[in-house]
């Protein structure tokens, strides 16, 4: 498995400069370097839906971490072999927006919140196949 990207930059997320950071207001993702990049006077406008998070005179690195996101990145590992997943190196990770059922997600630990709500880790169980997964609530 290809280790997750910033949608922005393109460039793996890691635990130094690049760190995926959630705006506080629509809870969109992107790496640390370029939310720093894209504050302006104090907020930040997310390019994915235009919402602007105010953070101040805050750094960046006040923003909650998407650790669910820091998870696949460390399990990625340096060669792209993820600890589990059949297939080739092929996959990549993409943002879904999706309805699920109730009984077929699993709540897991608070990994963030802000003005959209809380975000948790889950595990999404269809039919026997499990994938990890990060929810708005």
């Amino acid at each position: 498995m290809n280790a997750p990207s910033c949608p922005r930059c393109h460039r793996t997320y890691d635990e130094q400069n690049r760190t995926p950071r959630i705006l506080p207001k629509c809870g969109h993702t992107f790496c640390q370097d370029c939310l720093q990049k894209m504050k302006i006077y104090g907020a930040i406008q997310c390019p994915t839906d235009n919402e602007t998070s105010k953070v101040g005179s805050s750094s960046v690195t006040s923003l909650v971490k998407n650790m669910a996101l820091l998870d696949l990145v460390k399990n990625s590992g340096p060669s792209g072999s993820g600890s589990s997943g059949s297939g080739g190196g092929g996959a990549h990770l993409v943002s879904l927006s999706l309805w699920v059922l109730p009984e077929k997600l699993e709540l897991g630990r608070k990994i963030g919140e802000g003005n959209f709500g809380e975000v948790r880790e889950a595990m999404l169980d269809d039919a026997g196949h499990k994938c990890k997964v990060a929810v708005k609530l």
